[in-house]
């Protein structure tokens, strides 16, 4: 089995996202955990490094969620929810790999 550092000594260097090769996507239970809600979002950007440690952002376009129901996406767009319109992006920091 593989260790934390054969996969980074393997996988060193920068690495840049790229929108076409990758995804965001999120399942989630509904409130009465009687269906699966799963969608992606379809907007945005990464960039990392790994080395001697890992660490990295990817920065998601909140606006951009897609579950296929457009009535359930206008409302995570909503102040329910993500709030778009005072918090554009989604900013994942990425501090380590375990």
């Amino acid at each position: 089995m593989a260790t934390t550092s054969d996969i980074l000594t393997a996988s060193a260097g920068n690495w840049t996202l790229i929108p076409d090769r990758s995804t965001v996507t999120f399942r989630n239970k509904t409130l009465w955990g009687l269906a699966t809600v799963t969608g992606k979002f379809t907007e945005f950007t990464g960039e990392g490094s790994a080395g001697a440690g890992v660490n990295g952002r990817v920065v998601i376009a909140a606006a951009s969620v897609r579950t296929g129901i457009g009535k359930r996406d206008d409302h995570l767009r909503s102040a329910d929810f993500f709030d778009v319109e005072a918090h554009p992006d989604i900013t994942v920091q990425v501090t380590g790999l375990e």
